[in-house]
């Protein structure tokens, strides 16, 4: 008890992590429970996308009771989380939170965003950061706007079929991985049940808030505090920016329920269909082509 108030002493909770940390500490800021009990505070891991920083002072770690991070390993960056874990005291719990993706709604988009498209002062790591190698191949064999739009569109089901079953191997091996981490938070059941009957994920990266829900009401239980209300999770606002649109094709193939050709996503301020989304995309990168011929 604090010899102040009388009220119980309020705990540190640490989360370190990618931007998906910072959603996660939002909605467990609306459990009145944890609002009570916990200071949350949220450092990110990157700097730049691509980057990886730590920024936590060591004595917020000496005070830290609740440690929830995504795992940094020293082979690839010369500091690993291991390091962080060293300076908690030895009464804190610390959990692996897990960095959730799932890369089956776009199957023909890489992940790393090397070449972006449509950068600008205002967004300087491009409007569209993923790049479709179906669509740069068709640009690079001399198709014209119009023939590269119609190719695409118009992939064979057996092809589309094959492109979706290896993504979504792939992305259920990521997600074993995912929940053999230590922790209370297991992701993969759920994904898997549901991904198909509603939209999850606005991109590979950023989950719906549905997802942070399950995950937070997971740590909650384990806490032994009260779920999140329905209350407390309608409104809030996660990753909504960037809804990257679902290729008709691959909504038939996996049995989406929610897509067809006339579905509408709001990016990054606008309103796209599949068709005129990727029509945006030709106009960047037919524009990125000239400008590379007339520099060259």
């Amino acid at each position: 008890m604090d010899r102040h108030n009388g009220e119980p002493e309020v705990k540190t909770l640490i989360i370190y992590s990618t931007c998906q940390g910072g959603i996660m500490s939002g909605l467990l800021k609306r459990s009145p429970e944890i609002a009570r009990s916990f200071d949350i505070r949220y450092h990110t891991n990157f700097s730049n996308p691509g980057e990886m920083k730590c920024d936590i002072p060591d004595e917020q770690l000496a005070d830290c009771a609740l440690f929830l991070y995504h795992p940094i390993a020293a082979k690839n960056h010369g500091f690993s989380t291991d390091m962080l874990l060293e300076k908690l005291p030895d009464s804190a719990e610390a959990y692996v939170l897990p960095y959730v993706t799932f890369g089956s709604y776009w199957p023909e988009l890489g992940k790393v965003p090397s070449k972006p498209l449509g950068v600008d002062a205002q967004f300087p790591y491009g409007r569209i950061p993923y790049r479709s190698e179906m669509l740069d191949a068709l640009i690079d064999q001399g198709a014209t706007p119009s023939e590269a739009l119609q190719t695409y569109l118009s992939v064979e089901p057996v092809t589309a079929l094959r492109r979706a079953e290896v993504v979504l191997e792939a992305d259920t091996r990521y997600l074993d991985r995912l929940d053999s981490q230590d922790g209370p938070i297991k992701v993969k059941d759920y994904i898997l049940r549901n991904f198909r009957n509603r939209q999850l994920f606005y991109i590979f990266n950023h989950p719906k808030t549905e997802i942070y829900a399950h995950m937070a009401n997971q740590l909650l239980e384990y806490l032994g505090v009260p779920p999140l209300t329905d209350q407390a999770q309608a409104g809030f606002k996660g990753h909504i920016e960037q809804n990257m649109p679902i290729h008709p094709a691959t909504a038939s193939v996996l049995g989406l329920e929610f897509v067809d050709q006339d579905t509408r996503y709001d990016y990054l301020g606008e309103s796209f269909t599949f068709c005129e989304f990727i029509e945006r995309y030709l106009e960047y990168a037919y524009a990125e082509k000239n400008a590379k011929l007339v520099s060259g």
